[in-house]
């Protein structure tokens, strides 16, 4: 589980959010804070990140080792949400 302050260092667009390994693969959004910059990207609490760009995150780990590749510039964040796949832009 990576916490809040924790979550900042993987990405700022992370900021605010809780995050943890989810049970099938891929990072779980468990907590998002009200008016953080997680929630202005649009992160919700329950949301599965599966994918960065196209690479696949299955832990973490993987999402940070993803985000350090691609530092600096645009890339999609691949998101399960209620059964559907939807992507978000970070900067």
């Amino acid at each position: 589980t990576a916490s809040k302050e924790e979550t900042k260092q993987i990405s700022p667009a992370f900021d605010g959010a809780t995050l943890t390994n989810a049970k099938n693969g891929g990072v779980e959004v468990t907590d998002v804070a009200q008016g953080s910059m997680a929630a202005r990207f649009g992160l919700r609490k329950g949301d599965i990140i599966t994918g960065v760009n196209r690479s696949d995150v299955k832990t973490i780990n993987d999402l940070k080792k993803s985000l350090e590749k691609v530092k600096g510039r645009i890339s999609a964040i691949r998101i399960n949400r209620n059964g559907g796949t939807l992507y978000i832009t970070l900067k």
